[in-house]
This record gives C-alpha cells, sequence and structure tokens, in this order.
C-alpha cells in the first residue's frame, strides 16, 4: 500500500506469524481486519462498534444521572392516589345539597329550567314545557312548590291547585315534616290559587306577596304576576322565557351542526392514522420521565393547601371576598412553578420544557387552528359523556334513602354563581380563570406532567395500550377533581380524553390548551347569555 510516495507494510500483505514485531516488522493482523476493500468493511465497522460499547460497559461507572428515580416516582403515586381517593370520599359523603352555596347554584338551575319551560310553553305550546315541568315533581320540597307555580302560570289555577294536594299528599305519605316556613308557603300558595267558587280567596298582602318572592324567588314573581291583573310584570317575565327558550334552541341547532362537523373531522382523523399519514410527535420516553409523577404530587399538595390558605385569608379579610375568584387564579399561576422540580433534581430544562409539551410544535398558529378543530372533533366524546352521566343521575336518583323530599344538587360548578352575579369585575375574574388560568395551568400538570409519567412507564406496552390506559387514568383523575362531583366525571372524562389524545398526536400543549380554552369560554358565554 502507498502512502505519500512510500510503501506501508501490513494492510496491503498479510504478515507473517514468524516475523518479529519488535524490530519494526510487519505485524501479524486478525483475519476478520484484511479484507478492508472487500464486503467486510460494514462487518468492521459493526465490530469496532460492538468493541467500543463493550469497552464502555467495562470502563469505570459514570456518575448517577437520576436515571433510576423509581422509589421517589412510587411515593409519588401513593401521595396521587391517596389524595384523589380523598377528593372522591369528600364528593360522596361531603356534599350537602342544604349548603348555603348548593341552594344558590340549585335555585339558580331551578330558575333557568322554569324561565325555559315558561319560554316553551309560549312558543310552542304545553307539549314543549310538559318534560321541565314534570322535573319539578319530585326532589326537595322547594323544588315541588316551584312546580306547583309552574302549573298555575302555564296552565290555571286548578292545574295549580291539584299539584298542591298532592304535594301535600306525598309529604304526609312518605313522614316528612315540612319546616314552619314551607307551610306559610303551601298556606300562600293555597290562598292564591284557591276555587273563587268554593273558597274565600282573598289576595295576599304586600307583606304576603314578598314572603313568597322572598320563599321562591323568581318563581314567586311567576306566581304573582300571573295572579294579578299586572300586564308589565307579566310581560316582562314572558319576554325574559321567550329570550332563554331562543338562546337555548339556537344553541341545540349549534350544537347539533357541531357535533356532525366534529365527527366528520374525527373519522378522518382516525383514517389517516389508520393510514400512518399523521405525524407523531409526542416523543420518546426518557428515563428521568418518573420525576414528573413526583411534580404532580407536589402540585396536588401546593393546590389543596393554596384552597385551605384562601378560605383562611378570606376568613380573616372579608373584604377580599369579591376578588377571591381572582386570587384563586394568581395562586394557580404560582403552582405551575412544579415544572421546575426536575430541574431541582438534575434534568436540564430543555429537556423537561420538551417532555411536557411546552413547545409550539408543528407552528404556533398551527396548532391554535387544531386546537380549534380539536374541540370540534372533542363533541361526539362528550355527547358519550353526557349520555352516561345522564344514565348515571337516573340511576343514583332512584337509589337513595329517606322521604324522596331531600334535597338535590346538579353537577354544575360554583362558578355559576358570580356569572349570575353580572357585574363587570366579578365576570372578567370569571374569564380570567376559567378561559386563560385552567387551559394552562391544568394542561400543564394534567396532560404535560402526569400523561408523559403514564406513558413513558407503559412505554413497554403496545402503544394502542400505553396510550388508552394513561389517557383514561389521567382523565378520570382530571375529572374527580372538578367540583361538580363524581356525577360529572364522564361527561368531564370524555372532555378530558379529548384533549389527551390532541396532546398525544401533536406533543405541544399548545392545542390542547386551545381546546380547553374554547369550552370555557363557551360555557361561561352561554351561562352569561341565560343567566343575564
Amino acid at each position: 500500500m502507498r502512502v505519500h510516495g512510500k510503501t506501508t507494510p501490513g494492510l496491503a500483505t498479510p504478515r507473517r506469524k514468524s516475523e518479529d514485531t519488535s524490530t519494526g516488522g510487519p505485524v501479524k493482523i486478525p483475519e476478520r481486519f484484511t479484507l478492508i476493500h472487500g464486503r467486510s468493511k460494514p462487518k468492521l465497522d459493526a465490530i469496532m462498534e460492538f468493541e467500543t460499547h463493550d469497552l464502555d460497559r467495562q470502563g469505570p461507572k459514570q456518575a448517577p444521572d437520576l436515571s433510576d428515580p423509581t422509589p421517589h416516582s412510587r411515593i409519588a403515586w401513593f401521595v396521587i392516589v391517596g389524595i384523589t381517593i380523598a377528593i372522591v370520599v369528600m364528593h360522596v359523603l361531603g356534599g350537602d345539597a342544604t349548603s348555603t352555596s348548593e341552594v344558590a347554584e340549585q335555585n339558580l338551575m331551578d330558575r333557568l329550567e322554569g324561565q325555559t319551560a315558561v319560554g316553551m310553553y309560549q312558543l310552542q305550546g304545553g307539549v314543549a314545557a310538559s318534560p321541565t315541568v314534570k322535573k319539578f315533581e319530585q326532589g326537595s320540597m322547594a323544588q315541588r312548590l316551584r312546580g306547583v307555580v309552574l302549573r298555575g302560570a302555564l296552565w290555571d289555577s286548578s292545574e295549580a291547585r291539584g299539584a298542591l294536594f298532592r304535594v301535600e299528599a306525598e309529604a304526609e305519605e312518605a313522614g316528612y315534616e315540612p319546616t314552619e316556613s314551607q307551610i306559610e308557603t303551601m298556606h300562600l300558595l293555597g290562598q292564591l290559587y284557591a276555587d273563587p267558587q268554593l273558597d274565600d280567596r282573598g289576595s295576599l298582602t304586600e307583606a304576603q306577596r314578598a314572603e313568597l318572592v322572598d320563599q321562591l324567588g323568581w318563581f314567586g314573581e311567576l306566581a304573582l304576576a300571573f295572579d294579578s291583573n299586572d300586564a308589565e310584570a307579566r310581560e316582562q317575565i314572558v319576554r325574559s322565557a321567550n329570550r332563554i327558550a331562543i338562546a337555548l334552541t339556537l344553541v341545540a341547532v349549534g350544537g347539533v351542526g357541531a357535533f356532525i362537523f366534529g365527527f366528520i373531522l374525527l373519522v378522518l382523523v382516525i383514517i389517516f392514522a389508520c393510514l400512518r399519514k399523521l405525524p407523531h410527535r409526542f416523543g420518546a420516553a426518557r428515563s428521568t420521565d418518573g420525576l414528573f409523577a413526583e411534580a404532580f404530587a407536589l402540585w396536588l399538595v401546593c393546590f389543596l393547601g393554596l384552597h385551605v390558605l384562601l378560605e383562611l385569608l378570606i376568613a380573616m379579610l372579608p373584604g377580599l371576598a369579591p376578588h377571591a375568584l381572582g386570587v384563586v387564579g394568581l395562586m394557580h399561576c404560582i403552582t405551575a412553578f412544579v415544572v421546575l422540580w426536575p430541574v431541582a433534581r438534575g434534568v436540564d430544562w430543555h429537556s423537561v420544557r420538551h417532555s411536557i409539551g411546552w413547545t409550539c410544535g408543528g407552528g404556533l398558529w398551527k396548532e391554535i387552528g387544531l386546537g380549534i378543530c380539536g374541540w370540534f372533533m372533542t363533541l361526539p366524546l362528550l355527547g358519550i359523556g353526557v349520555l352516561l352521566m345522564l344514565l348515571l343521575m337516573a340511576f343514583s336518583g332512584g337509589q337513595g334513602e329517606g322521604t324522596g323530599f331531600e334535597p338535590t344538587s346538579q353537577p354544575v360548578h360554583p362558578i355559576i354563581t358570580s356569572v349570575a352575579e353580572g357585574n363587570i369585575w366579578g365576570l372578567v375574574q370569571v374569564y380570567f380563570v376559567a378561559a386563560v388560568v385552567a387551559p394552562f395551568l391544568e394542561e400543564t400538570v394534567f396532560r404535560g406532567l402526569l400523561y408523559r409519567q403514564l406513558r413513558s412507564a407503559s412505554g413497554a406496552w403496545p402503544i394502542v395500550g400505553s396510550v388508552a390506559c394513561s389517557a383514561i387514568v389521567v382523565s378520570v383523575v382530571f375529572a374527580a377533581l372538578h367540583p361538580q362531583g363524581l356525577v360529572a366525571v364522564p361527561a368531564l372524562a370524555a372532555l378530558a380524553i379529548g384533549m389527551t389524545l390532541m396532546r398525544e398526536w401533536r406533543g405541544s400543549l399548545v392545542s390542547p390548551m386551545v381546546m380547553h380554552a374554547c369550552n370555557n369560554g363557551m360555557m361561561i358565554t352561554l351561562m352569561l347569555v341565560l343567566f343575564s
């Protein structure tokens, strides 16, 4: 072999075993290296790579790099499961339908259903209003008395009298003892709907009218407006009810259209996924992903601790109550610093940021557009979740013990009372918390930290099983931690599954955050229209 005009022995000509290497003579080369110019070149590369790795294994042990956080991860999961179970138990045992907040929420929902019934009756007749009116034939005594008022307003006083007699008979048969205020309300309604031919029906005094409104709220106003000759008050109630009925009709029509559009998009995405034509940007697992379970457990502890702290602050500083939602939002933003926990444990920030999805994925505007489309695609899943929720409500409603007159609660978010109050500062806080803070924070901790850890832990499974199990666990935990109660878990989990699958597809959290913001923003706007 000639190199720079000189002859170099060795590789071109095999050396003999008898040649002495100590004097610079030819060296015996193993046979496997003698065919460099032939087809054995790849084999040589493979052998050299193998021997390099083998030397690495035999070399000195590297310094620990947090590649085995398993013990801490197990402790973190004990914390996660324990706190989740505790919150579920609180939902089951701690829910008090007679608390001030629960009563206020139930009154708002009853008012909305009553206005819907009046509006549907005015627009389409009694057939359209009957299903809503029948809902008031069960539940608490207050709800049943509101049903009496609805029958009197939509039909006539004889319908109201019959409904009132049934309520009294059912209460006596069930052994339910009405309170003094309920007895007084039944007496006032009996006087209001008395048969003028058989009873001495007298007009209610101003004090009695005020008492009826105080006990029944909007339903008291409805009863007085339809019983008196005050055409202006009656017209105002009817106009408001018609607006709500029209709004709900438009929402239903738009919802059907959005459902169909989302279903078509979902089918197309599934087809492209089956054909392997969708880019999968979720990224590979890292040995340090177990630290994300620790970060999520730390967030849970901070989350609960800050809520307790907020209650103490409001108790000590009552003037803080009008700003409570804004304070909650700011405190939640502070808890987002748990994403730095892996950094504190030695993982570089670049790896953490990409693992949890704090990236722009395929581009910021593209991810935003896909997030909007993803919200439409989640609607079919939401439809399934709502159906399961209604079945669960029907099942749980029929399994209760007692007289049957106990107060019932509906799966509504406590934020509904802030929306119903309608003041500008309150609405600003509601939108800030629900449409900005919640999408950012909840997607970061649930779809960023927790889902990444579960996908990495199940990485040895088939990808379908890993994605399905991880998405279900994350979504159920997400739903259980919300204040709507266990009955709302199917609907909330369905939404969460849609956002989790978007995270799996895009890798970035931008699209799930947009989906989350769209959902919360739409719900708040709808409530604002209905309760304004």
